[in-house]
């Protein structure tokens, strides 16, 4: 099979002239259904198939089918078998169009708009199918987005709480309300829109009438382009009932800058304005009563604090709580906000919100008497404090309200309880720090203000060749000698302020015959009371196998303006993976950050810009945010967010998220509202206290790290940890692992389940754990292989007090093998001439197609340039070449030699690129022999086919069926009919009027639809 060889006679009936079946802007092809080949196709069908003229020649019709997309190909193949049935049923031709999906050979699906012809044999038997083909794929991806468009604006109007409008200042009538407007005013949209602007007005409330008018009136009065306005005011509802409405309106100008319309929201805030009212009244009460037992309280000897039952809102405290506690005590509104970080169970257990004895008596009823608990004071102190709790009853002995009495019995117990903490402490942290330094992956070392060895791991040891004994008192620079370094550890010391570096180059004296070596290592000072550098903790983890694996393959590297703008809630529009689509100017001002800077921001950053908080104070990760929740298909309502403005402003939300789906039900995005109630809200920032010399051991090191107590619940974890994870939550037991941990066994592809952890493992069985690998996704999404080592914790007595987990992260050097092996795979089956070439034009690899296609061994390669290759040498050229491939890339067409001296055509495409810290070229070089050979025939019977048809002594006449419009004529054709080529080329033959008749064109198109051809037919033509 060849392109442009003509089939038989038939076909060259029906398709004369080769030129313009070559010039087609539609892609033509034509398969012989006896034999199942591929007879003749046109350069446009090898540029909309994605596959080069080659590649289709060396396949089967039936090849060609099979990249018909699944969905479609079964219909594809019905549709045909009915075309047979109804040609041999009717002995004529037949056609139909049909639209299907082809896969490209970039590895996309591409729409085509075929129309197929079935032309017949001389004995009235199916033959040949001529296909012509259009690439339809930018109209259908522009009618999927303008129906997407659609239901997204449907949804956005369908889903608000609130009603838009749009109010014709031109005939003082409404053009359009939402269909949320009955739900707010019991009216219909055509109902208000006959009763008109003028009787909408009149529904307005007499006191509230003038502050409207004067809104108006100044809004229509506003000088800027397209100003906007809020004002509430009461309006009668169908029920005759006055309703209280927020009306923010936009005005629109025509293109002369004259006022057209009024396009707004309406919002019902009846709710809103009498809970305003009833607050104002409660807290004017509240305040008489609280002035007069504020009075007799603070006289009292001892601390006490009144709450309401059941919500725990505290109403008054006297004088001695704010001394007890050294800190102002905020009067929390309800029992969460009750401070966790404030009070501790004896076992050192911080008490709950619903822990504190006020707590209980409002809400269960209970008495607590004389009920001691430790607490952490305002200046960082600890105390302890004896509380007793009573509820308050009324006259049916419901619970109203509950009392505490608070007195400090510091001074007594501080002795005691100061010792048992020292004791527990210095046991525990013993026991953490040895087991964390003995079973970490890490290097480390513990020393002096002066650089002497106070301790040492085994892995630092054993990679320094040293006994820890013989390092004990030693220099680190009498041993190490590095002047860059010990610079670095003296300007720590001066400074004491911590270091850290990745993948730091380090050649050790002792050891040279390791090279240059590659360390992630880090320097913490240990300051004492005063504030003083005493020693350093330094960490160090060898990255050198990391580093030679990541040199070697390359890094991978408005919707709704005018509707949502006047919407007075936030709210903000998301893609599919999360990136921003749209902010309103609601948005903007309650959050103060504009749309560009929000959309100039990672997601991993936003809640870090925003510095979002819980109402008790958590930071929030992003996968938190509603929106994130919104994109993996949750609703979600009501959900209370803290965000910090620029200005710094504390700001509460109460944030909305929903899915956007498309008509199929996936997901395309999430939309996400927001309302400003800090008015409402009065929060206390939780105070969250370090310890500081464990915590600098663990954020030292370059491995993640989890601390568990006995029954597994995470005490703390590292940054490190919460960089792997992309936010390590504390699991508040074990059981909760798999849950807020996911993790799969890379061998089976099972799920690891909360008692498989090795961290329960370790707490609940003292078992060790070492190296387990495990594929884990984060909680913002992304896959990354970890290796987990867990180990119990004991105290001096051997007793189980907790565990210790450490992942070390291995995605990157996971993904660096998994990239190198299959670029060997790729390399050792390519068909093409694949060479790495250095700069000098030196070849350094090359691939088995290379020597076969050469006739060299690789060894005999790897001897020679690029410049024994080329057929005819040419130094300065080559040598530009080079330059060019090198700086941006080249492609371009060369003769290259065999062993035996003959001459073969090339193509070769050729890019710089860095492996293994070296610079070369990638050459990709494809045999064009036969390519060559095809555009030479080509150009031969494309000249042959012209000759033809210029020549020809009858009119000849070229047209585009659609439209009629002119492709080419011959000269015979402008002698006889007297018009210029240049008159009639491009234009179409209702335009130059040359039918006397015009139907009869469009009877010579439908007979060429029903027969596939036209013979003998007469029509009349007019000359100029």
């Amino acid at each position: 099979m060849k392109q442009g060889k003509p089939p038989d006679n038939q076909i060259e009936d029906t398709f004369p002239i080769r030129q313009a079946v070559e010039g087609m802007q539609d892609a033509l092809h034509l398969s012989d259904l006896r034999t199942g080949e591929l007879t003749y196709f046109n350069r446009a069908f090898v540029d909309i198939s994605g596959l080069s003229a080659e590649e289709i020649c060396t396949l089967q019709v039936g090849e060609l089918r099979a990249r018909i997309h699944p969905e479609d190909r079964e219909e594809y193949l019905a549709r045909i078998d009915d075309l047979v049935e109804a040609a041999r049923r009717t002995g004529a031709p037949q056609s139909e169009d049909l639209e299907y999906r082809w896969l490209h050979k970039d590895g996309t699906y591409h729409w085509f708009s075929s129309s197929r012809t079935l032309l017949l044999d001389e004995q009235g038997q199916p033959k040949v199918l001529v296909s012509v083909l259009r690439d339809v794929t930018r109209q259908k991806e522009t009618e999927r987005a303008l129906l997407e468009s659609e239901r997204l604006l449907r949804e956005v109007l369908e889903n608000s709480r609130d009603a838009l409008y749009r109010h014709n200042l031109r005939t003082g009538t409404f053009d359009y309300f939402s269909p949320a407007i009955e739900a707010l005013t019991g009216y219909t949209a055509e109902e208000l829109i006959e009763m008109t602007a003028q009787g909408a007005q009149d529904l307005v409330h007499p006191d509230d009438l003038p502050a409207y008018l004067a809104h108006t009136q100044a809004l229509l009065a506003s000088a800027d382009s397209a100003p906007v306005d809020t004002v509430d005011y009461r309006w009668k509802t169908k029920e005759g009932v006055y309703r209280w409405f927020s009306n923010s309106r936009r005005l629109v100008r025509d293109e002369t800058g004259q006022p057209v319309a009024l396009v707004g929201t309406l919002r019902d805030i009846t709710d809103q304005k009498e809970a305003e009212t009833e607050r104002e009244e409660a807290l004017h009460w509240l305040g008489i009563q609280r002035a007069q037992m504020q009075t007799v309280f603070d006289q009292l000897p001892v601390g006490l604090i009144l709450a309401e039952a059941p919500s725990g809102k505290l109403i008054l405290a006297n004088q001695q709580v704010p001394r007890i506690l050294r800190q102002p005590f905020p009067l929390f509104s309800e029992v969460s906000e009750y401070n966790s970080n404030l009070g501790f169970h004896p076992d050192g257990r911080p008490y709950a919100p619903e822990e504190w004895p006020l707590a209980r008596a409002v809400r269960r009823g209970e008495e607590v008497h004389n009920e001691e608990i430790d607490i952490l004071r305002g200046d960082g102190t600890r105390g302890v404090i004896s509380t007793s709790a009573v509820p308050i009853r009324d006259e049916q002995g419901q619970v109203v309200a509950g009392v505490v009495v608070i007195d400090d019995i510091t001074e007594r117990k501080k002795a005691e309880a100061e010792r048992e903490r020292l004791m527990v402490e210095q046991d525990r942290e013993r026991s953490l720090l040895e087991t964390i330094m003995e079973n970490t992956p890490a290097e480390l070392a513990y020393l002096d203000r002066d650089f002497r060895f106070v301790r040492v791991n085994s892995a630092y040891a054993r990679d320094a060749r040293y006994s820890p004994e013989q390092l004990i008192g030693r220099n680190h620079f009498d041993l190490f000698p590095n002047a860059e370094n010990q610079a670095i550890f003296e300007r720590v010391r001066d400074t004491g302020e911590p270091v850290r570096f990745e993948a730091k180059p380090f050649v050790d004296v002792h050891q040279p015959e390791k090279g240059v070596t590659y360390w992630d290592w880090s320097l913490i000072p240990i300051k004492g009371a005063e504030g003083q550098v005493e020693g350093f903790v330094f960490s160090l983890l060898n990255v050198t196998e990391h580093e030679r694996l990541l040199s070697e393959i390359e890094q991978r590297a408005a919707e709704l303006n005018a509707t949502i703008g006047s919407i007075n809630d936030g709210l903000v529009l998301y893609g599919p993976n999360g990136e921003f689509r749209h902010m309103n100017q609601a948005g903007e001002r309650i959050l103060g950050i504009t749309s560009e800077e929000w959309a100039s921001l990672p997601k991993g950053k936003r809640a870090e810009r925003l510095q979002a908080e819980s109402p008790d104070g958590r930071p929030l990760d992003y996968a938190e945010f509603p929106s994130s929740h919104a994109l993996h298909g949750e609703t979600v309502t009501n959900y209370h967010m803290v965000t910090h403005r620029p200005d710094g402003a504390c700001v509460d939300l109460l944030i909305s998220a929903a899915p956007i789906r498309n008509a199929q039900g996936e997901i395309i995005g999430a939309v996400t509202t927001f309302s400003d109630i800090t008015r409402l809200i009065n929060l206390q920032e939780e105070v969250q206290t370090e310890r500081a010399r464990l915590q600098a051991v663990l954020e030292a090191l370059p491995v993640g790290v989890f601390l568990a107590d006995p029954s597994g619940r995470l005490t703390l974890t590292n940054r490190v940890a919460n960089d792997i994870w992309g936010h390590a939550p504390l699991s508040k037991s074990w059981d909760e692992y798999s849950s807020d941990y996911k993790a799969w066994w890379p061998d089976t592809g099972q799920q690891v389940q909360s008692h498989e952890w090795p961290l329960t493992r370790a707490v609940e069985y003292g078992e060790v754990s070492g190296a387990e690998e495990m594929e884990i996704e984060t909680q913002d999404g992304e896959r990354k292989t970890i290796l987990n080592y867990a180990l119990p914790v004991r105290d001096v007595s051997g007793a189980l007090i907790g565990g210790v987990e450490v992942d070390v992260d291995i995605t990157d050097r996971k993904q660096a093998e998994q990239v190198l092996e299959r670029y060997r795979l790729l390399s050792e089956n390519a068909r093409d001439i694949i060479l790495f070439i250095n700069p000098d034009g030196c070849i350094v690899e090359a691939n088995l197609a290379a020597e076969r296609a050469y006739g060299y061994s690789r060894d005999e390669l790897l001897t020679k340039t690029v410049y024994d290759l080329r057929a005819e040498p040419a130094a300065p050229l080559v040598n530009e070449q080079i330059a060019q491939a090198n700086a941006e890339g080249i492609t371009f067409e060369t003769a290259h030699r065999h062993r035996d001296g003959s001459a073969f055509p090339v193509e070769v495409s050729s890019r710089g690129t860095t492996i293994g810290g070296q610079r070369v070229l990638l050459s990709i070089i494809r045999d064009i022999t036969d390519r060559k050979q095809a555009e030479q025939a080509l150009r031969e019977s494309e000249e042959r086919f012209a000759t033809a048809f210029r020549a020809n002594p009858n009119g000849l006449v070229i047209t585009r069926v659609e439209d009629g419009t002119i492709l080419d004529v011959n000269d015979a054709f402008l002698d006889l009919f007297q018009w210029t080529r240049e008159e009639v080329i491009g234009r179409t033959t209702r335009a130059l009027n040359m039918y006397m008749h015009p139907e009869q064109r469009d009877e010579i198109v439908r007979l060429l639809q029903q027969d596939g051809r036209l013979r003998d037919y007469e029509v009349h033509i007019r000359r100029k």
